[in-house]
């Protein structure tokens, strides 16, 4: 079994879905990764937004590939078919998003619509120093990312984070830091470093855990049991290109506070 203290793709697939409906659209043209990670957020996206009314098709694109252009090309197609009202939804990495972005701006019909983005490229210096004027251009690449409560311990590990390494931690340094600590407290409460063992007791550990992140509790799976993520974009500030958190979903009552229009 594989644990994670990382949302699960249902949770996010489900944050974007709601993010795409209250932006006001109703199709989405998804361009996304064809390995498991991709494929599988899109496959849960495409239920849950179909499920809310809307309609999706994608185009899956292998990550190994130097040249994206003739996949950027079938988006554009597929865009212009699907009509009014749809909106691009990427699942990217950042190591290729700033191609596809790039491309993306050369294009009359990508570059007139709304575009979304996906967990895996929030906090991306890569794709705010490389294309963030794209990005802003093309609405401001709307993504969720799981964020962790505001609470005194996050307080105090991102305080001391930065002491270390002169920056603001990301939700996956904390996730890895609250991993580490499950981890750890599960081998004490079994008194052995035993792989099968501390596998077996890692679930019910974690029921009893609140970490940096909140609360730690795994399900059956394996996965996080969240509730809240948040929403984020690349805005542009005093002529610099930043990402900024818009707002927070609720997966409890599949709403979004939004913050920030």
């Amino acid at each position: 079994m594989c644990f994670r203290l990382i949302v699960p793709s249902k949770i996010i697939a489900w944050t974007l879905a709601r993010a795409v409906v209250d932006k006001g659209y109703t199709k989405a043209a998804v361009i996304y990764r064809s390995d498991a990670w991709g494929t599988d957020l899109y496959n849960a996206f495409k239920e849950r937004f179909e499920k809310l009314g809307g309609v999706v098709k994608g185009i899956a694109y292998d990550p190994k590939a130097e040249d994206l252009s003739a996949e950027v090309g079938k988006l554009a197609d597929l865009v212009q078919e699907m009509g009014d009202g749809t909106a691009v939804v990427a699942i990217i990495f950042e190591k290729e998003g700033v191609q596809i972005l790039k491309l993306a701006s050369k294009n009359t019909v990508l570059s007139s619509v709304q575009w979304f983005g996906s967990s895996a490229i929030v906090g991306s210096d890569k794709i705010k120093d490389q294309a963030g004027d794209i990005a802003v251009k093309l609405g401001g690449l709307i993504s969720p990312l799981y964020s962790p409560p505001e609470t005194p311990d996050k307080e105090r590990f991102a305080k001391r984070f930065k002491e270390i390494y002169g920056e603001e931690p990301d939700s996956f340094s904390m996730n890895a830091y609250d991993a580490l600590w499950l981890v750890a407290l599960t081998i004490i409460q079994i008194g052995e470093y035993d792989g099968e063992k501390i596998a077996q007791a890692l679930i019910p550990v974690s029921s009893k855990l609140y970490g940096v992140t909140g609360r730690l509790e795994l399900d059956e799976n394996g996965d996080r049991i969240g509730e809240k993520c948040g929403l984020w974009m690349i805005a542009e500030e005093n002529g610099l290109y930043k990402w900024v958190k818009i707002g927070q979903y609720d997966y409890k009552t599949d709403t979004i506070t939004w913050t920030k229009p």
